[in-house]
């Protein structure tokens, strides 16, 4: 399971737990690296404050919270905390970012989803849990 989250305005993350897939992308000057489990990308975390990273994520809007969060920090261009949750592997990503997009599609037959493009805009940790 992945679990997302958002820091609000008081310093407290909110939560999107119905996260469908998340994709991230670490530009170094040799590679790319777009596997999540592999481990190239972790040891490339712990000096990717001068590298650009991306991250994709698509999911369930489970968060009416969230949502209003997300749309303000798009809407703000706004640079803002994110931590990310993978409990297959009990690790944690923790950094700040730029949303670059922030899609959502309403459908009245669904649940609503989203689909958000970070922008790494600092220092990412990786920690393990």
């Amino acid at each position: 399971m992945i679990e997302f989250k958002v820091k609000d305005q008081n310093g407290n993350f909110v939560t999107l737990k119905s996260v469908k897939n998340l994709r991230l992308t670490l530009r170094t000057k040799a590679e790319e690296e777009n596997n999540v489990f592999s481990l190239g990308w972790k040891q490339t975390l712990s000096y990717s404050g001068t590298k650009y990273i991306t991250i994709k994520v698509n999911g369930v809007l489970d968060c009416k919270v969230a949502d209003k969060l997300l749309c303000k920090y798009a809407f703000a261009n706004a640079v803002s905390d994110y931590e990310i949750s993978f409990s297959s592997s009990g690790e944690k990503i923790s950094l700040q970012c730029l949303i670059e997009l922030y899609e959502r599609y309403y459908d009245p037959s669904n649940f609503d989803s989203f689909t958000l493009t970070l922008v790494s805009a600092g220092v990412v940790n990786l920690k393990t849990i």
